[in-house]
């Protein structure tokens, strides 16, 4: 805990110290979740996905939805409503940790592209904001942005995919916690 400052932190900062505590969670979680496990470990990367929209206090059902595997076309449509057109990503199956689930890609409410794992709908989810013009949504911009940045090391000298009057606040926490977890020696980045 001291690589994130805690004991200076712990006089008269009480939302630093729990920060520093849900990240000290949150590395514990993922180094648990590598450990001893022989699946890849780019699917193991992608688990992180929800503490990491946990950690930035975001709703992640507004970049994925997990409906029941035996679920038709016009479910996985109406699980993307959410989006308002954005891209979504809709998962078949029990959950994201589900090996067996099924992943889609929903662009517009209308168009689905069924993708071989979580790791390519991903790859895909993100490329779409950047293929098709859209914005991160607000519900998930530092999640989509961590994402982009420190897992698929897309990093545009200029620019964001979300709205401009967000750009200096958002990169500030995205870099913050890259920075935060930097000081761990973990086994779950992507290393793309």
């Amino acid at each position: 805990m001291e690589a994130l400052g805690v004991a200076e932190m712990s006089s008269g900062q009480p939302a630093k110290v729990e920060r520093a505590n849900r990240i000290s969670k949150m590395t514990e979680l993922m180094d648990g979740a590598c450990e001893g496990n022989e699946r890849p470990q780019i699917i193991l990367s992608t688990a992180t996905i929800p503490i990491i929209s946990k950690c930035f206090n975001e709703d992640l059902s507004f970049m994925l939805q997990v409906i029941p595997s035996d679920s038709n076309e016009a479910d996985i449509l109406e699980a993307s409503q959410c989006s308002n057109g954005n891209s979504i990503l809709v998962l078949k199956g029990a959950s994201i940790f589900d090996e067996e689930s099924y992943p889609y890609l929903v662009i517009q409410n209308s168009f689905l592209i069924k993708c071989v794992d979580l790791v390519q709908s991903l790859a895909a989810f993100i490329s779409s904001f950047y293929v098709f013009g859209y914005s991160y949504k607000n519900e998930v911009k530092c999640t989509l942005e961590f994402i982009q940045r420190f897992l698929l090391n897309v990093s545009p000298e200029k620019g964001s995919k979300f709205p401009k009057r967000f750009t200096e606040n958002v990169i500030a926490k995205v870099v913050n916690l890259s920075n935060e977890l930097q000081s761990f020696n973990s086994p779950w980045a992507l290393g793309f």
